[in-house]
């Protein structure tokens, strides 16, 4: 029964990792046993948004239970063996992750990630670097965004290189769509990861979040290309707070699209 609860927790989109940990001190028994006003009330959540989400939680995770056993996606906890060791340790490491294809426990894996909008120049760099990365057998993580993420994953693919995706929203939901044959060739010879449940469509709130989880898969971040206020950054950010070493390549000063390549260095990145 505590895997239903952790899924119904999971569905909830106002329980994370901090949250959560009050109710397993509480204890997930006693937390169900309470009716939705009282749940809601334990977590201090007084907005009527809540109230569907809570009300609806268990139903939900059945669902999402009967789902995931008729796509093949794995649903694994924190407390299991098969949780990836490096993001177990990670401050707000979720406490269950949804899988499509199989994680390589044997290799050290590096995060590149850049702005959805590169340059043609930023391009190759990506494609040679990630070339070089994976003949290396160091495995790439990234986020199948559209530009860089993809890129690295595309290239990592096509070099025979293994790669791991993280979503920000359920590992069946393909996005963007102009990523779907990446998607799919991930899907068979790398692995889909995320947080959220099967169904769960990426909304906006859920990228800066879903950051933590790909540097934390990651012995190191490598920052591709990124202007001021670049996504990736909060990656390079989760990075330095998980300890990950960080890397970048210095850009043209008056190039705007390198200016965040630039600042990560001033504070240290290495080139």
């Amino acid at each position: 029964m505590s895997l239903i609860y952790k899924i119904a927790l999971s569905y909830n989109e106002y329980i994370g990792p901090k949250r959560y940990k009050e109710i397993t001190k509480y204890g997930l028994d006693n937390f169900f046993s309470l009716n939705y006003k009282e749940q809601m009330e334990f977590l201090k959540i007084k907005t009527e948004k809540a109230i569907p989400f809570f009300k609806n939680m268990l139903i939900e995770a059945e669902k999402i239970e009967k789902i995931s056993k008729k796509e093949g996606i794995k649903i694994i906890e924190i407390e299991s063996e098969l949780y990836p060791p490096l993001l177990k340790n990670i401050e707000d490491a979720p406490f269950l992750i949804y899988m499509l294809g199989e994680f390589n426990y044997s290799i050290k894996l590096l995060a590149i990630v850049g702005t959805r909008e590169p340059t043609e120049d930023a391009k190759m760099i990506n494609e040679y670097f990630t070339r070089e990365i994976v003949s290396y057998g160091i495995g790439i993580v990234s986020g199948l965004a559209k530009g860089h993420d993809g890129i690295a994953q595309k290239t990592a693919i096509e070099n025979d290189g293994w790669t791991v995706a993280v979503l920000g929203g359920g590992v069946d939901v393909i996005y963007p769509l102009s990523n779907s044959t990446i998607y799919h060739q991930i899907r068979k010879k790398g692995c889909i990861i995320s947080e959220y449940p099967p169904g769960t469509y990426p909304l906006k709130q859920n990228f800066p979040l879903r950051n933590r989880i790909i540097s934390g898969l990651a012995s190191g971040v490598f920052v591709i290309q990124a202007p001021e206020k670049s996504g990736s950054l909060i990656t390079a950010q989760y990075a330095e707070s998980q300890g990950r070493e960080l890397y970048t390549i210095p850009g043209n000063v008056l190039d705007p699209s390198y200016s965040g390549n630039n600042h990560l260095i001033q504070k240290g990145a290495k080139i």
